[in-house]
């Protein structure tokens, strides 16, 4: 259960999944900085899907485009093509360590 756990917090795991899956790549929240802020703030714009993704957190932001692809990605169904079948986040190899009991009997 671990395995599937830290799979959707590892950034390089998500990284993967978004190289892989590039319609995924709107649902990445973008970092705030004073620049995209001031901009973010002008547009007002109503979305019938996006607005329903969850917000990110503290420190990120959606940004119009981003919320624009979004809006475009439940529309057109995308979610229903599945995610690219070759790639398995679970490539993992489990290494069991077990002690050895050796039993010596000298005559």
């Amino acid at each position: 259960m671990a395995l599937y756990q830290h799979s959707t917090q590892c950034v390089h795991a998500l990284q993967w999944f978004v190289d892989e899956n590039p319609e995924y790549w709107p649902f990445i929240p973008t970092r705030n900085n004073a620049e995209n802020l001031d901009k973010q703030s002008t547009e007002n714009v109503q979305f019938n899907y996006a607005d329903d993704v969850p917000q990110p957190p503290a420190n990120y932001h959606f940004t119009c485009e981003q919320m624009m692809d979004m809006e475009n990605f439940f529309h057109e169904k995308k979610y229903l093509g599945s995610p690219n079948l070759h790639l398995d986040l679970y490539q993992a190899a489990i290494i069991a360590v077990c002690k050895l009991f050796v039993c010596v009997h000298v005559c």
